[in-house]
């Protein structure tokens, strides 16, 4: 569940619009507003109800490709150690440097 006022939530990006099915965009969201700044807080006695149709209706052989399939999608997009299964490489790098300037091989190795 997300709560925050809309002016933060369009300031961060609003949801990634490549996620297909439920589950997965609010993670990635959250994350995106955790690298900006944004301050977290869990609230153990907040409640949710889903409007329709959750992973309650899904076989369990639906489900479970459902959920890896974001798994993969959550590993490429949040950076963060301890985040993605075991064995899971990011497609895209997670850092990148640009060198300024013409430097010798040794400074560029450093």
């Amino acid at each position: 569940m997300l709560t925050c006022t809309r002016w933060f939530f369009e300031a961060v990006g609003g949801f990634d619009e490549t996620f297909q099915q439920y589950g997965g965009e609010d993670w990635e969201w959250a994350h995106r507003a955790w690298a900006q700044g944004a301050l977290l807080a869990h609230e153990p006695l907040a409640v949710a109800w889903h409007d329709g149709p959750d992973w309650a209706d899904r076989s369990p052989a639906d489900a479970r490709r459902a959920k890896n399939a974001e798994t993969l999608a959550l590993a490429d997009r949040i950076p963060v150690a301890g985040s993605r299964g075991r064995a899971l490489t990011p497609t895209r790098p997670e850092h990148v440097v640009r060198l300024q300037g013409p430097l010798s091989p040794a400074a560029a190795f450093v």
